[in-house]
């Protein structure tokens, strides 16, 4: 009897513990800092403190660590401890001059761990490629030319990218055998669902109606199978699929300067606002445990209204 009661209370907890996962994003509340939160939007705790331009933060597959870029004499991807301490620069370069370094933007971490894929902008050629960087010896190898804002799928089998004119692309994770997804005009690569059976798209700028689109990437002729196509009646930017592949966070333009982190039910096209105040925060994305529980304390409401659980 003792024994079961002491089982019960210890998943009890652990249960407790993974009740919210948490959200990474970054926010202008202090320059441009990386913050996390949990699911929900509660218990704001800043990460960064170093001042400068630090942005695009980018779980690990095991929560552990976040990446994102920072600018300090230049872009390069970073990696830190989930708690915001052990900060280290992995892509640095040793140009004399700073100005000669490449660039290095938009990190993706493979599901292995153990490698990053990352835009890089060769100034000196004004040209634009995918590397990946093993982050055990950094190593760094071109993946594939021409083109940026890489994504790995959730399974490792595929690499999701954008191409030099802006169309969006899937191939091998060796950058091998791409196809071609996309027709429409100024998207953004949003990545993948969780379950890397979908790929999330969007067009912010679109008119006359800004956009987001879900995508089967199974190979048809040079597209992909359209899943669905939500119309968005607010300015929006950064939109990405949710944790548990049923909702997307995305940052969403409330008037003046701010834009604030939302989450949008793909079940009803609802959506519930996660961040408040006189800020800009921005990219924001999503990470849980396999033991997390769907996050409550508000409900989704038609676009425009909040209702208060």
């Amino acid at each position: 009897m003792l024994l079961r009661f002491v089982c019960i209370m210890c998943l009890s907890f652990l249960i407790a513990d993974n009740v919210h996962g948490k959200i990474v994003f970054s926010s202008d509340r202090h320059e441009s800092s990386i913050y996390v939160m949990n699911s929900d939007g509660s218990d704001i705790t800043r990460l960064t403190h170093d001042g400068g331009l630090e942005i695009y933060p980018t779980w690990s597959p095991d929560g552990r660590q976040i990446a994102y870029e920072r600018a300090r004499r230049g872009w390069d991807i970073w990696v830190m401890n989930v708690d915001g301490s052990n900060q280290r620069n992995i892509t640095s370069d040793e140009a004399i001059d700073f100005r000669e370094a490449p660039w290095d933007f938009t990190p993706s971490w493979h599901p292995d761990g153990d490698r990053i894929a990352f835009r890089r902008f060769l100034k000196d050629v004004e040209e634009t490629h995918i590397y990946v960087i093993n982050i055990n010896d950094d190593h760094i190898k071109k993946l594939i030319e021409n083109a940026g804002n890489p994504h790995f799928s959730p399974d490792g089998t595929r690499i999701a990218f954008q191409s030099h004119n802006g169309q969006i692309y899937v191939a091998n994770a060796d950058g091998t055998n791409p196809w071609r997804l996309s027709n429409e005009k100024d998207l953004e690569l949003g990545g993948w669902s969780p379950d890397s059976k979908q790929i999330l798209y969007s067009q912010p700028k679109g008119q006359p109606d800004p956009f987001i689109v879900t995508v089967d990437p199974v190979f048809d002729g040079n597209q992909g199978f359209l899943q669905r196509k939500i119309r968005m009646p607010i300015r929006f930017a950064d939109p990405t699929f949710g944790a548990d592949g049923k909702s997307i966070l995305f940052s969403g333009h409330s008037g003046g300067k701010r834009w604030h982190i939302y989450r949008l039910y793909l079940e009803n096209e609802r959506f519930i606002q996660l961040t408040f105040g006189e800020f800009v925060d921005y990219t924001p994305q999503e990470w849980k445990s396999p033991l997390s529980i769907s996050p409550r304390g508000k409900v989704p409401s038609l676009w425009g209204k909040m209702k208060e659980k």
